[in-house]
Order: C-alpha cells, then sequence, then structure tokens
C-alpha cells in the first residue's frame, strides 16, 4: 500500500516510473536504536522490570520511565494503553505494547520501528 501510495502521489506530479520506485525506497530509512523511544511503566519493587531495563538498555533504546506507584497520570495512561491491567512491566515501544518482560517481542519491536517514512 505505501509504494502505492507514494507511486499515485508521483504519478499525480508526472514522475516517471523507475523514479517512483527509487523515490519510495529512499523514503523509508534504517534508524538506530537509540533514535527509538521505550517507555516502560515499572514498580520499584518489581524484579521483571529490572530484567527489562537492563534488557532495552542493552539494545541501546532510548529509554523513559514511570513509576506508577509515583505518578498517578502515568498509572492511569498504563492502564489505558493495556486494557485496564497495571501488571508491570509495561513496554510502549513507539505504540507496539508489549505486557510483562518477554525480551524476543521487546527486540522484534525496536526491530520494527527501525523503519520509518522520511
Amino acid at each position: 500500500m505505501f509504494v502505492v501510495c507514494i507511486s499515485a502521489l508521483l504519478s499525480m506530479r508526472g514522475v516517471p516510473a523507475c523514479e517512483q520506485v527509487q523515490a519510495g525506497a529512499s523514503l523509508l530509512a534504517d534508524r538506530q536504536n537509540s533514535d527509538i523511544r521505550a517507555v516502560m511503566y515499572v514498580t520499584s519493587w518489581c524484579p521483571y522490570c529490572r530484567k527489562a531495563r537492563e534488557y532495552l538498555t542493552g539494545l541501546g533504546v532510548d529509554l523513559v520511565e514511570y513509576d506508577i506507584e509515583k505518578d498517578d497520570a502515568k498509572r492511569a495512561e498504563m492502564k489505558r494503553l493495556s486494557g485496564g491491567s497495571t501488571l508491570v512491566p509495561l513496554v510502549d515501544i513507539e505504540g507496539i505494547i508489549i505486557r510483562g518482560y518477554v525480551p524476543d517481542e521487546m527486540k522484534d519491536a525496536v526491530e520494527k520501528r527501525k523503519k520509518r517514512l522520511m
């Protein structure tokens, strides 16, 4: 669908088909892990939160943490994202929600978010 949209847009502007493919490819770019924002909702006593922190730090993402026991607004935000659950950790990697400490899902989410439109 992405290429079709770009192709249609470029066709309207009179750009030849061979240039459309090159333009569409150049609009996707690999990002560095450090460019990817991960938001993690935690508690201070949670051992899986510590493991998730270590794992995400090891991946080199831009990690932001919120302690849901100290910040009621972030607790409410977490509940909204999780469908009402307050189980921690909850990780939001640019819109991909991961419940619990699941390294494979975290890595997959980071890899998915490394490609983006420029």
